[in-house]
C-alpha cells in the first residue's frame, strides 16, 4: 500500500436516533401525555396492553413464497435458509421470520407483519445471494409489505461464493492492521444483478478475506478516518493514518487499478 503526504481527518458528530415503531404500534394512537406522572404512566400501560393486540388484529398480515435457484445452472436449491430480518433493528420493534427451501427450491413465509422494512437474507454453504437489479437496487433485497399483501413467484438466485483474499502492507513492507478493504465490481453497461457490499478489516497480519460472486473487481484499501470511523485527535505532532485510499496493486486511482477476476470454484488473491 503506497504512502501519501496528505492526512485526512474526518470527524462526524453522532446523529441522534429516534426510536420508531411500525404502523401497528401504540404510536398510531396519537396519545401525548405532557409531564407524565406515575398515574398517567399506569393508564398508558393499561391502554397499551388493551390497544396493541387489537391494532395488530386490524392489520391483515402479509405473506411471501417463491423459489431459490442456482445463478449459473438454474437448478433449484434445497436447504437454503431464508430470513426476513429487520432493516432497522435499533429503530423498529417487530418479529423476524425464517424458512427453509425444499427439494424443489420452494419456500414460503406467512404471517408477516406489514408496515415494516425487512431485509431478505439467504444462506447456504458455498453460495452467496445474487439478486437482480430490480429486486435489490442497493445490493440487498429490502421490502416493506402492505397489509394483506401476498408476494408469489419470487425467484432468488444464488451464485457460487468466491473468497478474494490478500494483504495490505505499508511502504516498508510491514503489515497494516485495521484497514478497511472493499471489493468494487467493475461497471457494467447493462447491469442485471447486484450483491451486498463485500468488505472487511485487515487483521494483525494485514490479511483480509472478502466473499464475492464470480465477476471482475477492483480492490480498494481505506485508512482509518475515511470509513465511518472517527479520526483520532493527536496533540503530539504525529499524523493519524498518513495513507491515501489505495487500489490494488498500489495505485491511487480506480482507472489505473488492476482488476481481479473471481472465478467460480477457485479462490482469488490480491
Amino acid at each position: 500500500m503506497a504512502s501519501g503526504v496528505v492526512s485526512i481527518l474526518c470527524q462526524v458528530p453522532p446523529i441522534p436516533r429516534t426510536r420508531k415503531y411500525p404502523l401497528t404500534s401504540i404510536a398510531d394512537c396519537n396519545i401525548i401525555i405532557p409531564n407524565c406522572n406515575m398515574r398517567d404512566a399506569l393508564i398508558l400501560l393499561v391502554f397499551s396492553a388493551l390497544c396493541y393486540p387489537k391494532l395488530l388484529a386490524q392489520q391483515p398480515l402479509a405473506g411471501m413464497e417463491g423459489t431459490v435457484v442456482h445463478s449459473i445452472t438454474g437448478a433449484p436449491l434445497r436447504g437454503v435458509h431464508l430470513r426476513l430480518a429487520l432493516q432497522n433493528p435499533d429503530e423498529v420493534v417487530a418479529p423476524i421470520y425464517g424458512a427453509m427451501s425444499d427439494d424443489a427450491g420452494r419456500f414460503s413465509i406467512a404471517g408477516i407483519q406489514p408496515g415494516v422494512e425487512y431485509r431478505l437474507e439467504a444462506e447456504r454453504a458455498g453460495l452467496i445471494p445474487y439478486p437482480t437489479v430490480e429486486q435489490a437496487p442497493s445490493g440487498v433485497p429490502i421490502r416493506e409489505f402492505k397489509p394483506g399483501e401476498r408476494v408469489a413467484g419470487y425467484k432468488l438466485e444464488m451464485a457460487p461464493r468466491v473468497a478474494l483474499s490478500g494483504r495490505v502492507l505499508d511502504e516498508n513492507g510491514e503489515p497494516l492492521s485495521g484497514v478497511f478493504v472493499m471489493a468494487q465490481r467493475l461497471p457494467q453497461t447493462v447491469p442485471t444483478h447486484t450483491q451486498a457490499l463485500a468488505a472487511s478489516y485487515t487483521d494483525d497480519r494485514g490479511m483480509f478475506r472478502l466473499l464475492v460472486a464470480p465477476e471482475r473487481y477492483t480492490v480498494i484499501a481505506l485508512p482509518r478516518g475515511l470509513h465511518n470511523e472517527r479520526a483520532e485527535i493527536r496533540t503530539d505532532g504525529s499524523l493519524d493514518s498518513p495513507f491515501l485510499p489505495t487500489y490494488y496493486p498500489g495505485t491511487l486511482t480506480r482507472e489505473s487499478a488492476t482488476s481481479i477476476e473471481a472465478r467460480a470454484g477457485a479462490d482469488a488473491r490480491a
